[in-house]
């Protein structure tokens, strides 16, 4: 809301909102201001904890919407009346504060910008996110952090540049194994999930984790800051077993749950299941979640699925359809979560966030 537009001001009775200190060290946040504005009224009373001696502020926006006059002193029936309205316990910090949203975080694997309508795309179809686009905010001068997937998913997890993130492409050179093989983020790298974990959150992943060593279960997503984990794995361990790309591990390998083609339309269906699984069985719906959702589609490797329906009529060549139908399938999965969170009543206290990682 622009506070300084008097329409938007007289349109609502009360305009509340507090002002945080924060200690970029941890994820700890301590109150510096809660504020309140009424008709051309704004009330900002400072916590004593942060300064003590800070005396309310009051401030009429229509003929001072800089805020150079203090007028609380000659006001006091206004700071006492607005004063209440904060102690009612709209967001008052031991009581009112509302609940954390949840944060539902979705990546396409290998997507580009102009294969969804809302970026342009006449052909293909995906009307969840281009409704999505529509109802929320469509970015168009983001990027991912870097053209490939590996490392683009350590600077996602991380916040870390490709000038200093420790992956830099899909494999690197392993000096004491004296072979080319996958680089993982550090051991002292603080991820997202272990981040949100550490502030309340229980946290979920589902799909293709890609900043692991397949030899080293400390690396996969369970020990890097998720509850929760299923996720994929490829590729021969040092003893010389070779992983199935359709068996998805839970937990690390607490267990596992096959991937079979023919029962679903494409990978990401079956990934939907198991996120609804965790939604209706494992998370508790008393705290925050974060879910991440890691998605298959349309990276080329997944050279098969069952749906052959999709754009069957349009002549292309089976390559070309498939991949069109997996981004079709795609936003279909999407759909399918954000009504499952509408059901649930957790949609509309949710950041729902779609990227692809290059």
């Amino acid at each position: 809301i622009n506070v300084l537009d008097k329409e938007a001001r007289t349109s609502r009775e009360y305009i509340f909102a507090e002002a945080y200190q924060h200690d970029f060290e941890s994820v700890e946040a301590s109150l510096k201001h809660q504020i309140v504005i009424s008709k051309p009224w704004k009330l900002i009373l400072t916590n004593p904890d942060y300064q003590a001696e800070k005396g309310p502020e009051l401030y009429n926006l229509d003929t001072d919407p800089f805020e150079w006059e203090n007028r609380a002193e000659e006001n006091p029936e206004i700071v006492a009346t607005l004063t209440r309205e904060i102690e009612k316990g709209w967001m008052k910090p031991d009581n009112g504060r509302p609940d954390p949203p949840n944060i539902l975080f979705l990546l396409a694997d290998d997507l580009g910008y102009g294969e969804l309508g809302c970026y342009g795309q006449e052909v293909i179809e995906t009307p969840e996110l281009d409704n999505l686009a529509e109802i929320g905010m469509r970015f168009t001068n983001f990027y991912a952090g870097s053209p490939v997937c590996s490392p683009s998913r350590a600077i996602l997890m991380t916040g870390i540049s490709s000038s200093y993130n420790q992956v830099r492409g899909n494999n690197g050179w392993l000096p004491e194994r004296e072979s080319f093989g996958r680089i993982t983020i550090r051991k002292t790298d603080l991820t997202l999930g272990e981040m949100l974990r550490d502030a309340g959150y229980q946290t979920a992943f589902i799909g293709k984790w890609h900043i692991d060593d397949q030899n080293d279960l400390s690396t996969w997503a369970f020990a890097r800051g998720f509850d929760y984990a299923i996720q994929e794995q490829w590729g021969k361990t040092d003893e010389g077993m070779m992983y199935d790309e359709q068996m998805h591990w839970l937990n690390a390998k607490e267990d596992s749950i096959y991937y079979h083609e023919t029962r679903w339309n494409c990978k990401d269906e079956f990934r939907t299941e198991l996120a609804f699984d965790w939604l209706d069985n494992h998370m508790d719906r008393d705290k925050p979640f974060f879910l991440f959702m890691s998605y298959r589609a349309p990276h080329a490797h997944e050279r098969y699925i069952h749906n052959k329906e999709i754009y069957a009529d349009r002549g292309w060549p089976e390559v070309e359809r498939r991949h069109a139908a997996k981004i079709t399938l795609l936003d279909g999965q999407i759909g399918r979560m954000l009504r499952k969170l509408e059901q649930m009543g957790k949609l509309d206290n949710t950041l729902v966030l779609f990227t692809s990682d290059n």
